[in-house]
């Protein structure tokens, strides 16, 4: 029965795709709307189109390595942010009347739906790999500085 199952590099990478694909639709709904047939005709959907491209790049930004960048998009390591997050980006492009918008929408609400399925089945912040990677590394002044306090002498 080990066959049957996915291995979790095979299931990263699916969702790595999918973050990725989320990402590339928000970016295009957003570029498409400022085209001469695109939807951006009043202050707010100019307003709206900005933020899907701007959360199409926080989505693509939440899944590289870089952990300069993740720092700042911490919720996007976690099931339960980016279950979130993608409710959340699929939910404001639902507002498109173009037919391909609500396409992209309702993909991007349904990775959604399965990052949550991924946040109740796991129950971890992240993978054991991503764990790894995202632990804290002690400075050399931090591991010294317990050794220099047990090293003081007691005057009484």
């Amino acid at each position: 029965m080990a066959g049957d199952q996915i291995d979790i590099k095979t299931l990263r990478i699916i969702m790595i795709v999918l973050c990725f694909l989320c990402g590339v639709g928000m970016i295009a709904i957003g570029v498409t709307n400022f085209a001469p047939y695109g939807t951006a005709d009043t202050p707010i959907r100019v307003m709206l189109s900005i933020y899907y491209i701007l959360f199409g790049l926080l989505a693509w930004m939440g899944e590289l390595p870089v952990p300069r960048l993740t720092q700042y998009v911490s919720f996007m390591r976690s099931y339960w942010g980016k279950a979130l997050y993608f409710l959340f980006m699929g939910t404001i492009s639902l507002n498109n009347e173009v037919v391909w918008h609500l396409v992209v929408s309702l993909f991007i609400i349904a990775v959604s739906i399965f990052y949550f399925f991924m946040a109740f089945s796991f129950r971890n912040r992240m993978t054991p790999e991503e764990e790894k990677l995202s632990a804290p590394k002690k400075s050399d002044s931090q591991a010294k500085q317990p050794e220099a306090k047990a090293e003081a002498p007691n005057n009484p």
